[in-house]
């Protein structure tokens, strides 16, 4: 994950600026911070930010550690209903694309054999985010 923030969650200055003084520089320090219910209550105590925004935001980078999920990718998936990388071992590849294609149907890359692929690395994945 070697883009920015901004690129990853389009913030704005203000959301930026939180983050920032909370000693966020990067997305995988966002993903840390935000792991389970109490460090998102801790950081929104420690910043305002909403918890709910919070998770969002970290399912969607836990997302991006998947092999070829792009940020506009996650946020798809997240868009769709997928709840992090250990929400996508419990999904059926048919019918997440299904669901995908009705949200995306111009993003012809989102096959069934690719949402497998990606089900499948989730199994390597350690659970970092926890609801």
């Amino acid at each position: 994950m070697d883009l920015t923030l901004d690129e990853v969650l389009s913030l704005g200055a203000a959301r930026r600026s939180c983050l920032q003084t909370a000693g966020v520089r990067e997305p995988k320090d966002l993903l840390v911070r935000c792991a389970t219910a109490i460090d998102r209550r801790r950081f929104h105590d420690m910043t305002g930010l909403g918890p709910d925004q919070l998770l969002d935001w970290a399912l969607t980078l836990d997302l991006m550690r998947l092999p070829g999920v792009d940020a506009d990718t996650a946020r798809l998936l997240r868009t769709a209903g997928v709840d992090g990388v250990a929400n996508l071992r419990d999904r059926r590849p048919s019918a997440l694309v299904e669901r995908l294609r009705e949200l995306a149907p111009e993003r012809l890359d989102l096959d069934e054999g690719r949402v497998d692929r990606w089900a499948r690395a989730s199994e390597a994945l350690p659970r970092l985010v926890a609801l």
